[in-house]
């Protein structure tokens, strides 16, 4: 190598003399630097398109966690909001029965059963708030039997027919015989439960409920109408959301916390179903599917 004039050689002895070559080697190195330069804009490159892709990726990778961080979050506000009303009437009464310890029982019956009555609200809250946490954490063990839900849904319309005619409410009814299901009857009953009691609840103008139950291909249909204002679309995306209310004055009054329909879809989730709700025709339409057990 020739460095002082950018060159290469290289000799031959032959028997004739002796054969020298030069060859220039500027393009050699510009071919390095060129190279050199487009290695290190290549590596800049992909730097930057890894460090994005990543970025996107951990975005994408800790949004699910995010989403349950956030409703973990809003889960223990809502209840904590929830629970401090009753604890907060139950502290008031005991403290009005604290400043009168001569008057008989007889005398503080208002402040006892008014205390009775949180208690057994807050109780249910309770284990409701339980129910959905052993539901997330995949702890909610229970025995499926095969079941006719047809008889099920005949019961629970029994019982509601007394419910409803006090209210006057129109109860309807159309259930086809001997729909099976595999299934845990104390939750089946539970759902058709929370269901029926929001309709008869929420039940306005012509005041009608009507129940229908019928098998399609290998399914269960279950559908639960009753006469009520449209409701709007914000209502229809999040009703199912725990602790959610439409008009919370009213859902307030009725006594509702808000988790019945959540607990509805855990337990149609939990029986590989699916639960809908849609305004059809001046009426609140929830519709169930279940999977139908074969005979």
């Amino acid at each position: 190598m020739l460095s002082a004039y950018e060159a290469r050689y290289l000799y031959e002895v032959k028997w004739n003399g002796i054969q020298i070559a030069i060859m220039d080697r500027s393009h050699e190195k510009q071919g390095l630097q060129a190279l050199l330069v487009n290695s290190i804009l290549l590596f800049l490159l992909a730097l930057v398109a890894f460090i994005i892709i990543s970025w996107y990726l951990g975005k994408w990778a800790l949004r699910p966690v995010d989403r349950a961080w956030k409703a973990q979050k809003q889960f223990i506000s809502d209840a904590s909001h929830e629970l401090r009303t009753p604890i907060t009437v139950i502290l008031a009464n005991t403290n009005i029965l604290a400043h009168h310890p001569q008057d008989a029982i007889a005398d503080q019956m208002k402040w006892i059963d008014n205390t009775q009555t949180e208690a057994n609200r807050m109780k249910q809250l309770v284990e409701n708030m339980l129910f959905l946490s052993r539901s997330d954490e995949q702890s909610l063990h229970y025995e499926k039997t095969r079941l006719n839900i047809s008889d099920v849904l005949e019961q629970s319309t029994l019982v509601y027919e007394a419910i409803a005619y006090e209210s006057k409410i129109t109860l309807e009814s159309e259930i086809e015989s001997d729909l099976w299901i595999k299934g845990n009857e104390a939750l089946i009953r539970q759902l058709i439960t929370i269901l029926m009691d929001n309709a008869c609840k929420y039940c306005e103008h012509e005041k009608r409920i009507i129940l229908q139950a019928k098998r399609i291909q290998n399914q269960v249909e279950i559908v639960l109408r009753n006469t009520a204002a449209n409701l709007s679309q914000e209502d229809l995306e999040h009703l199912f959301e725990r602790f959610y209310r439409s008009e919370k004055s009213r859902n307030r009054k009725q006594g509702g916390y808000g988790l019945g329909l959540s607990i509805a879809k855990t337990i149609c989730e939990k029986h590989q179903g699916s639960i809908r709700v849609e305004n059809k025709d001046g009426f609140v339409v929830f519709t169930v599917i279940l999977p139908l057990e074969k005979a």
